[in-house]
């Protein structure tokens, strides 16, 4: 679901039965951004958006969490050019996370 060429309201409206966007998820979203989705995992939120920028698109993934009351935010920034080599680094890292998994629950 992508959002391209439509105001930041309209953004957040289409947005709104979703239940997993937040309030600060809205805050963060900018008019550069064309699709967002997140989920809460704990006291940590994931944030994944696709973002246009003057030399082209990216993807930017964000972690926030709130550590005694300080939140923090760390960023990751997937220029499109690179998302291809990053899946499949990715889907590798996942596949090996299920190989341990077994080897650690049986």
């Amino acid at each position: 679901m992508f959002y391209f060429d439509v105001s930041k309201e309209e953004r957040q409206k289409r947005m709104e039965g979703r239940d997993i966007i937040t309030d600060a998820d809205k805050k963060i979203m900018s008019k550069d951004t064309l699709f967002s989705s997140s989920f809460k995992a704990g006291r940590r939120t994931y944030l994944f958006e696709v973002k246009k920028s003057s030399n082209g698109f990216y993807i930017l993934i964000s972690e926030m969490q709130n550590i005694k009351g300080k939140e923090r935010k760390d960023r990751l920034i997937i220029f499109q050019e690179h998302t291809e080599e990053f899946l499949k680094h990715l889907e590798k890292s996942i596949e090996e996370l299920k190989k341990v998994n077994i080897y650690f629950h049986d």
